[in-house]
C-alpha cells in the first residue's frame, strides 16, 4: 500500500475516500502539539505555535495511520499508528 500511496499527488489523495486523507487539527484530539512536534525537532521550546506545520494522516492499510506534513511538496512521514488510536477526537 505505501508503494501505491508513495506515487500519488496531493490532489488524488484528497479525491480517492479510501485514503482517508485529511489535515489534522491537534485541538480535537488526544495528541498534544508538543508531544507532535517532538517527534520532529530536539528543542520544542524553540518552536512557535505559529509555525508548526499543518499535519495531515492517512490510512496505510486496514487501520493503520500515517502522520505527517509537507514541505515544498514533499510528504514528511513522522509517525506510524498502528491501530488508528493516535487520532481520536476528543
Amino acid at each position: 500500500m505505501l508503494k501505491t500511496i508513495s506515487g500519488k499527488t496531493y490532489d488524488e489523495l484528497s479525491r480517492d475516500s479510501s485514503f482517508h486523507f485529511h489535515n489534522v487539527d491537534l485541538k480535537d484530539t488526544t495528541i498534544s502539539e508538543s508531544e507532535f512536534i517532538k517527534c520532529i525537532v530536539s528543542d520544542y521550546s524553540k518552536v512557535s505555535v505559529d509555525n508548526i506545520p499543518v499535519i495531515y494522516q492517512f490510512k496505510a492499510f486496514d487501520k493503520a495511520r500515517i502522520f505527517g506534513f509537507i514541505y515544498k511538496s514533499v510528504f514528511y512521514f513522522v509517525f506510524f499508528d498502528r491501530n488508528h488510536k493516535g487520532y481520536q477526537r476528543k
